[in-house]
């Protein structure tokens, strides 16, 4: 099984699935996707992307992260966040047991 992580309601879990394709992720952040990735940097550098609901705000769901930038408020992601990691060639992948707990 291929695994990714979901953040949402201040937890974050561990799911998995046959295949993370265009319909798992869409289910995990409810809705449409948008990749996230720039609001976490050092995620991106450890090869890890962030996702998250493109109409989260429109759709009225609930807060996941406050962004800021140089002490300043500059996004507000809502709804769930989705996990995954990624390879050269720009493919989605599973995380790894250690991306984000060594005890998973």
């Amino acid at each position: 099984m291929n695994e990714y992580a979901v953040y949402e309601n201040g937890c974050l879990l561990r799911n998995s699935a046959k295949e993370i394709n265009l319909s798992v992720m869409q289910n995990a952040v409810r809705g449409l996707i948008e990749n996230v990735s720039l609001f976490f940097p050092k995620l991106e550098q450890m090869g890890i992307d962030a996702w998250a609901n493109e109409e989260g705000k429109l759709n009225r769901m609930d807060p996941s992260a406050l962004v800021y930038q140089d002490n300043e408020l500059v996004e507000v992601l809502t709804g769930p966040l989705l996990f995954t990691r990624y390879d050269e060639e720009g493919r989605t992948l599973p995380i790894k047991n250690d991306d984000f707990f060594s005890d998973w």
